[in-house]
């Protein structure tokens, strides 16, 4: 079968939406099916492709994945703001009937209402919460077209708002995130990924890995590794973010002495598993003491969390609800109340303390993300595309 996954954006790109496409289309093609890549060019688009050169790395693909960049309007391309561009939306339908596929899958809103009027099976992904955007209301519109096949969404509370709005409840399949398990199974000695990586590999590290937003509960973070100051041979270690929000970071740990703090910043997805296999514990933090931007805390699905279970390394995690209906407390990690930096920093010493309860929470989540590859993911979507 040939199967055309769609973006609009951000592709090569930092953001975990970007991460979710190639992953996806990695999973279509691992079932055997011909699978391309269709995204939106830009001139953002174009610098990051030559910042990340080498989409397998970065993506952390395992297989080669064909990659088209369409071009939106000029205005679009120029200030790279692609995202429900019609251009690009006209170009990638006729894409789409150009190449003769057999299924859209679309990360967009206004190519799969294109390409399900014009006959092609489309099934659309959407984790939004902004049910009145204006584009989303020409998914509710051709939802009950036969060529329109689906809407996956991550949560059972956006799903229902959609069949409140037109979606027919047969067509509507909720499906957490993924994670490639396969990338996973490597040599499992803490040791000897830290010898790889640089790190010491007697030492013990309380790693976090992704993005430094503030709403990512990083202040919450550090503030615990000022209260295990005292612990011996204890680094934090954060993998990730902007060089700006490093640089922040790096500022604040200087002006409060948090000197058992280290930042690597980005590294590529292909070496991330290392760094979560050479974690004494991972850590995963949020606040909601503050605004909310890239996440609703309550709806969605975070791939790290489930990169994090498939590390086998024992978790540490502020009990927000999107974490707390896939972690369970003392089964498969530690959850600590909102807030509750003390409780956080006594969760981490726990696990470092006692190493049959980092094993049994680190076999308990290994168990528990075993049935959400990305593969998995995307023959449910495909069940759903054939009416299976």
């Amino acid at each position: 079968m040939k199967v055309g996954v769609f973006s609009d954006a951000d592709i090569p790109s930092l953001w975990a939406h970007s991460f979710s496409v190639m992953k996806t289309a990695q999973g279509m093609a691992a079932l055997g099916h011909q699978t391309l890549v269709v995204t939106a060019n830009s001139l953002g688009a174009t610098l990051n492709r030559w910042r990340h050169r080498d989409l397998a790395a970065h993506y952390g693909i395992r297989h080669p994945l064909e990659v088209t960049w369409l071009p939106p309007s000029p205005r679009a391309f120029f200030n790279s703001q692609t995202q429900n561009d019609p251009a690009f939306a006209q170009r990638a339908a006729e894409l789409a009937g150009a190449r003769g596929l057999d299924l859209v899958y679309a990360r967009s809103y206004l190519t799969p209402v294109l390409t399900a009027r014009a006959g092609i099976p489309t099934v659309v992904e959407t984790h939004t919460t902004n049910y009145d955007n204006p584009h989303l209301a020409g998914i509710h519109q051709v939802a009950g077209l036969a060529a329109f096949r689906g809407l996956v969404t991550i949560h059972a509370d956006i799903a229902q708002e959609h069949a409140r709005r037109g979606v027919p409840e047969d067509k509507l399949l909720v499906l957490e995130d993924g994670v490639d398990l396969e990338r996973f199974l490597i040599e499992d000695d803490p040791a000897h990924w830290r010898r790889e990586l640089g790190l010491d590999p007697d030492g013990r590290y309380a790693v976090y890995a992704g993005h430094l937003y503030p709403d990512k509960g990083i202040e919450v973070l550090l503030e615990a590794a000022q209260a295990l100051a005292g612990q011996a041979n204890l680094t934090f270690l954060l993998v990730g973010g902007t060089k700006a929000d490093r640089r922040h970071w790096e500022g604040w740990c200087r002006q409060r002495g948090a000197s058992n703090v280290r930042f690597t910043g980005f590294v590529p997805n292909a070496v991330l598993p290392g760094y979560l296999k050479a974690a004494s514990c991972l850590l995963l933090p949020y606040r909601l003491d503050h605004k909310h931007t890239v996440m609703d805390i309550h709806t969605t699905s975070p791939l790290k969390l489930f990169e994090y279970m498939a590390a086998r390394r024992p978790i540490v995690a502020t009990g927000v609800p999107t974490v707390a209906k896939v972690l369970h407390h003392g089964q498969s990690g530690l959850l600590v109340p909102p807030g509750d930096t003390q409780a956080f920093a006594q969760a981490i010493a726990r696990v470092l303390e006692d190493p049959g309860l980092a094993g049994a929470l680190a076999e308990g989540a290994w168990r528990q993300v075993r049935p959400f590859s990305w593969t998995q993911r995307c023959r449910r979507i495909l069940d759903l595309a054939l009416g299976r």
